[in-house]
């Protein structure tokens, strides 16, 4: 069932939703990328593949939305997001896992994450996670081949 298109064109006026997603694993790095690179209103504006590299970038390119996974070498996710909130109150922090459950979510907020999201949710969650977050529908229609909300590719 795809979700009624309404919005889009404010959002298309205004500036887009800059996003920064740390991710140890290329393979769903390019997913959330692929996913994320079919809205209007996202702009995917770096990458990082480790948490010391995404602070770095976080702290040069100010996005408006980190994606971060909770679990990878070196700095976590929680340590980095920690870190951004206290560096960018304002910008929002969602993480995302492989686990799932209360215990992960109440951890990651109270590290500083606006929201959680496990990766097995991610692709039928994350757009609509964004939306609640920005205020702004990220619904999408499929035209021609294109990926609807509901769509289970990540």
């Amino acid at each position: 069932m795809e979700r009624e298109s309404y919005g889009l064109e404010q959002k298309k006026a205004a500036s887009p939703i800059r996003t920064l997603i740390i991710e140890d694993s290329p393979l769903a790095l390019r997913a959330m990328v692929n996913l994320l690179e079919t809205h209007p209103a996202v702009e995917i504006v770096g990458t990082a593949a480790n948490g010391e590299t995404g602070l770095e970038v976080a702290g040069k390119l100010h996005p408006d939305l980190v994606i971060a996974d909770m679990e990878m070498p070196g700095l976590s996710g929680l340590v980095v997001t920690e870190a951004l909130r206290r560096r960018f109150p304002a910008m929002r922090l969602v993480v995302v896992s492989v686990h799932d459950g209360f215990m992960w979510q109440n951890l990651s907020r109270m590290r500083g994450a606006n929201a959680f999201l496990s990766k097995h949710r991610a692709p039928a969650e994350l757009l609509s996670l964004i939306e609640r977050l920005f205020s702004v529908c990220v619904a999408l229609q499929s035209r021609g081949g294109g990926m609807s909300l509901n769509s289970n590719r990540f």
